[in-house]
């Protein structure tokens, strides 16, 4: 039996106040809305935590399942029926490299909108 792979999404949402429980439920429903429950299976979506005082989250999922994930965070458009705009900042095979990098670019991250 193989080991399954991981991908570490760090995603970056643009909203005035937002709360993280309404942004990881927002995402899930919309992976559930596109690719069905298979696809919401096969992806192992998983919140891991937020940096940068909550601006940035951070999701796992497989690695067969990293497009499908892509295409639910892009397409994602409103979270409690507020606007918003969403975009994936990194993506790593691991976590300690995840964090190391938004930890380097911080001042850009937190500048961009």
């Amino acid at each position: 039996m193989r080991r399954v792979r991981y991908r570490y999404v760090a995603v970056k949402i643009d909203d005035g106040e937002l709360d993280q429980r309404d942004a990881v439920m927002a995402v899930s429903r919309n992976l559930i809305r596109l690719f069905g429950e298979y696809g919401a299976s096969v992806a192992e979506l998983t919140y891991i935590g937020s940096e940068l005082n909550n601006r940035i989250l951070i999701f796992r999922c497989t690695h067969v399942a990293l497009e499908m994930v892509r295409a639910s965070i892009a397409s994602l458009r409103e979270i409690n029926r507020r606007r918003c705009s969403t975009r994936i900042v990194y993506v790593s095979g691991t976590l300690k490299a995840l964090r190391r990098r938004i930890s380097q670019s911080r001042d850009e991250l937190a500048v961009q909108r």
